[in-house]
């Protein structure tokens, strides 16, 4: 894995000769690109080319305000989609609110994505469980500190979740606040999932038992959608069962 910087945006990447394809590792609230570093070790990135960005307030790359927004987010993911994949057919990886980041980007950018494989991304307003704290919050700074005293405890005796606690540690409070605002909204009832069902682009998701919604799984088997679930996993399946998530996305790739 290397590192790059464009514009003030930090990727972390690896690029193949003879690449399947360059995919693009989309990260969720309060996260950095580093939540997908397994993946760089995987089977998939023996097949394609890999790109993991922090946006803008996470990770490494520096908070702007003027693209704090989901919006924003979505607009820089497509720039960085067309301006470092070359000639390579587009692969997209998203976990969590990245989902609605993916799923943006996958609209907009049409036939250029190949296929996009989505980790419990959100679907259904079940899925807004930790982004829903922000209700009633109007101080970034506040919302920042009651996430970090609310989920600390629990991750000084869980590695997994120690590490999504480290990253949202070091995110801004403004993206935080806004991402988790918005993140509701863009959800809906079921919004993001009905925007996910609708792409044209094959879609795989991937949950872990412990943590996906049952009003979510529900609306994936009634909307007849590919997915597959990981049996003692929570919400990050590519961290806790890496060979088992990164060789599914891998082999559902390389049969598109």
């Amino acid at each position: 894995m290397d590192i790059m910087t464009t514009d003030n945006i930090l990727i972390r990447h690896s690029q193949k000769s003879g690449a399947l394809g360059a995919v693009w590792l989309v990260h969720g609230f309060g996260e950095s690109g580093g939540i997908f570093t397994e993946s760089f070790s995987s089977v998939l990135a023996g097949r394609f080319s890999l790109f993991a960005p922090d946006f803008p307030g996470y990770g490494a790359s520096p908070f702007r305000p003027e693209s704090k927004t989901i919006a924003a987010a979505t607009q820089i993911l497509v720039e960085l989609i067309e301006k470092f994949s070359g000639n390579l057919p587009v692969f997209l990886v998203a976990h969590s609110l990245g989902g609605i980041i993916a799923t943006g980007a996958a609209a907009r950018l049409g036939p250029r994505v190949r296929a996009y494989a989505n980790i419990e991304g959100n679907l259904t307003k079940d899925d807004t469980f930790v982004t829903g704290l922000s209700a009633g919050f109007t101080d970034a700074e506040a919302f920042k500190r009651h996430l970090i005293d609310l989920f600390l405890p629990a991750a000084s005796e869980d590695e997994i979740l120690l590490r999504w606690v480290s990253d949202l540690s070091a995110a801004h409070p403004e993206a935080l606040l806004t991402w988790a605002r918005e993140c509701v909204s863009a959800t809906g009832e079921q919004s993001a999932g009905q925007a996910y069902r609708d792409l044209a682009c094959r879609t795989l998701y991937l949950w872990g038992e412990k943590t996906a919604s049952k009003r979510s799984r529900d609306f994936l088997e009634k909307s007849g959608m590919d997915n597959r679930g990981f049996a003692g996993c929570g919400h990050l399946p590519m961290v806790e069962k890496p060979d088992e998530c990164w060789g599914a996305v891998s082999d559902f790739f390389t049969a598109v």
